[in-house]
């Protein structure tokens, strides 16, 4: 029996869609974080202070940074900048540990913030942080916050799927 070109057609179009590729999952990544609204909230060090924060995600192959911009500036009718500061976290997605996703809901200067935490593979510290451009520590986590529970959510499973795609692995214990 002959399958005819319709029915092959068919059955290509009925199949279940293919995971995003590696390309794919990075650009929405970097989209997605680019189209959020900056976070809003109270200084952590100065009470009078409010802060805007935006969180960026960026990525060329399994090399990636994430970047939070953050302004500070005085809430008691002064509206001028009393601190400015660009913190960058640079990984490799290979590096970290696709089972240690965790979201945590609010903080006490910003308790409406997601934040999304990843760890390293066996908890090794081969995260560079910089602030200002200048070195600051190597550390075994990475974090970026969102202002809703569902956009956390989206972005730990794009992140999960790029981390195994890059080939990381879970810690060992």
């Amino acid at each position: 029996m002959k399958i005819s070109a319709i029915a092959i057609l068919a059955l290509s179009l009925s199949a279940s869609p293919q995971e995003p590729t590696l390309e794919a999952t990075l650009t929405w990544m970097h989209d997605f974080t680019v189209a959020r609204d900056p976070i809003f909230g109270h200084g952590n060090y100065i009470a009078s202070t409010m802060t805007r924060d935006q969180w960026i995600f960026d990525s060329h192959g399994c090399s990636s940074s994430i970047t939070d911009k953050l302004d500070s500036w005085d809430s008691a009718g002064k509206d001028h900048t009393v601190f400015h500061e660009i913190l960058v976290s640079k990984f490799l997605l290979q590096g970290l540990d696709p089972e240690s996703i965790e979201i945590t809901d609010g903080f006490p200067a910003l308790p409406k913030v997601h934040g999304v935490f990843v760890s390293t593979n066996n908890d090794t510290k081969s995260v560079d942080s910089f602030s200002n451009g200048k070195a600051n520590i190597k550390t075994n986590r990475v974090e970026i916050d969102f202002t809703s529970r569902s956009d956390a959510d989206r972005f730990a499973k794009a992140f999960r799927h790029a981390i195994v795609l890059c080939g990381g692995k879970p810690s060992v214990f």
